[in-house]
């Protein structure tokens, strides 16, 4: 009777176990899953402007007015939101100083037209005033410029951050001090004229010439890149033959209005054209960061 007893409480608390094993091993599962493998957390929470859109490797959607649609992007991110929101005040700042830029500029044009004809000494006061307007213009267009700079360089820095930040949330917790130094020193992150990795700021180049060596052992990228550097070469080319004709042929005995407002026209353009490339460098950075991560991700 006594072995019996034994017997049938040993028999108990094993099937209790057994019961159990199947709980316990699905709460440890669960948790594994909240961690994953560099691929999959980079391809599912990186991102990248693409032009205007807000870019993964799950769709992309529109950044909206001074980047509203999406500021929830931010959120999991301090430092990120920190700058995200200092780029939003920046460029709510820029149509304060461009439009009366714009305005004192463009108003110049009749006003000096007529004195760039003449050379009587009854304009003089007419040429002063139109002097006045044009560097007033300038002026006013220049502060705007560097606002509008600033903000995009605070929103590039912000979206690096908000990625680091990102995807720490599915590194576990004895890597993520590893991942974070990999990360911010591996990476780098663009602003207008340069880029930043390590701390370390590196220009451009005229024709991104500056950042040929970041992109030539990752083919993707690197086409990218190539795309990227000729069409900004053609809008290079646009912007520099348009400024050059209506500034000089006005002055020539063919000076015309028209060659005037064409050259600015074609200047215009050119500067399009050159904006319009820079998606394609964003897009090579999002890449060559995916690689130098992943590479050193396995050798370490």
């Amino acid at each position: 009777m006594k072995y019996l007893l034994i017997c049938t409480l040993a028999l108990a608390s094993f099937q209790s176990t057994c019961a159990q094993t199947p709980t316990n091993m699905t709460a440890m599962e669960s948790q594994a899953v909240e961690y994953l493998t560099f691929p999959e957390n980079y391809n599912a929470h990186a991102a990248y402007v693409f032009g205007n859109r807000w870019t993964t490797s799950l769709g992309n959607q529109p950044l909206g007015y001074n980047w509203k649609k999406v500021a929830a992007e931010f959120e999991n991110s301090p430092e990120g939101q920190a700058d995200y929101l200092l780029a939003q005040k920046q460029k709510r700042m820029v149509p304060v100083f461009l439009i009366p830029g714009y305005g004192f500029t463009l108003g110049a044009i009749p006003v000096l037209f007529p004195t760039l004809l003449s050379s009587s000494p009854s304009l003089d006061f007419q040429r002063g005033i139109g002097i006045g307007m044009l560097a007033g213009g300038l002026v006013l267009t220049y502060i705007a410029g560097r606002k509008l700079r600033n903000s995009a360089n605070n929103f590039d820095k912000a979206l690096w951050l908000r990625n680091r930040d990102e995807m720490l949330r599915y590194v576990s917790p004895t890597d993520q001090p590893r991942f974070k130094y990999l990360y911010e020193t591996e990476t780098l992150y663009l602003t207008t004229n340069s880029y930043i990795r390590n701390g370390q700021e590196h220009r451009l180049g005229i024709l991104g010439h500056g950042t040929a060596d970041e992109f030539r052992n990752v083919p993707m990228s690197w086409d990218l890149y190539k795309k990227y550097r000729n069409r900004r070469y053609i809008g290079g080319l646009l912007y520099v033959a348009g400024w050059a004709s209506a500034v000089l042929l006005p002055n020539s005995n063919r000076g015309t209005p028209l060659l005037y407002y064409g050259g600015l026209s074609v200047a215009v353009a050119g500067g399009g054209v050159m904006l319009s490339s820079r998606k394609f460098l964003s897009q090579a950075v999002y890449l060559r960061n995916q690689s130098v991560m992943e590479r050193q991700m396995l050798r370490d």
